[in-house]
């Protein structure tokens, strides 16, 4: 009897993390871990960050992005998330600076609102939120970000979804170089990537 009521209650608890109003759409891959090899969201997450690549700048651009985050203190817990990348030109040098183009990104939770905040939001709501853009450093497998406190977000594409892990560099040098602690990963998935 105990067994069947422990079976009861990780099906109850499986299907009430599913909800798509609070989780958002959670791919068939992550709902298999949680349920079968009691892996966390946070963890799912980090898989498929591992095995993802660096999206198309020509998807992400102007396009405000909306998903669940989840942190590694509260791995099931979701928290909204917001992503926007968009082009800008130097315009601080004059002319000379007109062919020269970089990347901005803005990423952002509202902690305090719901789940599913960001998911009819347009750019007006999040400029009304924050205007903290920060120039984006192209590496060989992701676009990073580093924020004013000095930690950094880190995006790549993975299945249908951009994963974004973000790290907390404030832990100090190591005898390897830099070291760092993952805090946090979201993804997002509105609008829907198409390659």
């Amino acid at each position: 009897m105990k067994n069947v009521l422990t079976v009861i209650l990780v099906v109850f608890s499986a299907v009430s993390y599913s909800n798509d109003e609070v989780n958002g759409p959670l791919d068939e891959k992550m709902f298999d871990k949680e349920v079968n090899e009691n892996t966390s969201y946070y963890e799912a997450l980090g898989d498929m960050f591992q095995s993802g690549s660096k999206p198309e700048v020509s998807n992400l651009i102007e396009v405000v992005w909306s998903g669940r985050c989840f942190q590694k203190k509260a791995p099931y817990k979701p928290l909204n998330g917001a992503y926007h990348f968009r082009k800008k030109r130097n315009e601080d040098v004059g002319p000379l600076g007109d062919s020269v183009i970089f990347y901005e990104a803005l990423s952002l939770w509202q902690p305090h609102k719901v789940p599913n905040y960001f998911d009819d939001k347009d750019l007006l709501t999040l400029l009304a939120i924050s205007r903290d853009y920060r120039r984006v450093s192209v590496r060989s497998n992701s676009y990073e970000i580093t924020f004013s406190n000095g930690n950094t977000s880190a995006l790549r594409f993975s299945g249908e979804y951009l994963v974004e892990e973000l790290r907390d560099t404030q832990i100090g040098v190591g005898p390897l170089g830099k070291e760092y602690e993952v805090f946090g990963r979201c993804y997002y998935f509105i609008p829907e990537y198409h390659r």
